[in-house]
């Protein structure tokens, strides 16, 4: 039988020998390392994980909110565009009706301000994307971004589209065929299409 016969070693390494019965060494000797355990390491560990945990939630939370904001806006244009259609839909029920008109161009105004700000928003974010297209490596981010922006295109075209609809009820609410001023309309529109066409064309080479 064997028994073992530690001895006491001044440095961090442990030396065990092993012997048998009449005093002769068997099985060789074995080098024992004390394992290194900094107690500041391990909470400084935890504290990161516990941080990163946070992190994740809050870019959830913060994917949520965007993902929100955009419905909240594309729901938006949604409600200003049945509203311009009811207008044209009752416009011949009050062509003749001074405060049918006047309350309604107010609230063509209105749209057409909405749609407005709502094109150079989506023109700005598309515009942003195409310039960080240097930076897309993988094909799993070309595939998100061609989505995105396919859908943020939608978004501009229908902007565009609330747009020229408001453009052309207010013509007919305040009965202005003055040549300069249908000019003047018919040159806005097209130039808010040439800006959407040659934006669309730039993303198409992509």
């Amino acid at each position: 039988s064997f028994k073992r016969i530690s001895y006491p070693a001044a440095t961090a390494r442990s030396r065990v020998s092993l012997q048998t019965a009449t005093g002769t060494v068997g099985g060789g000797q074995a080098r024992l390392t004390e394992l290194a355990c900094d107690p500041t390491m391990l909470f400084m560990a935890a504290a990161l994980m516990s941080i990163e945990k946070k992190l994740d939630t809050i870019q959830e939370t913060q994917e949520e909110i965007l993902d929100f904001l955009e419905e909240k806006e594309r729901a938006k244009l949604q409600g200003n565009l049945n509203v311009l259609g009811e207008v044209l839909t009752n416009f011949k029920y009050n062509w003749d009706n001074q405060t049918y008109k006047t309350n309604k161009h107010i609230l063509i105004q209105q749209i057409k301000k909405d749609s407005e700000e709502s094109i150079v928003l989506y023109r700005d974010q598309i515009a942003k994307k195409l310039k960080k297209r240097s930076f897309i490596h993988s094909d799993q981010e070309v595939k998100g971004t061609l989505k995105k922006l396919e859908t943020q295109f939608k978004d501009y075209q229908l902007a565009l589209y609330l747009y020229s609809y408001a453009t052309f009820l207010e013509v007919m609410l305040l009965s202005n065929f003055a040549k300069g001023y249908l000019d003047s309309v018919e040159q806005r529109i097209s130039e808010y299409s040439l800006q959407y066409r040659t934006l669309y064309t730039e993303c198409y080479s992509l």
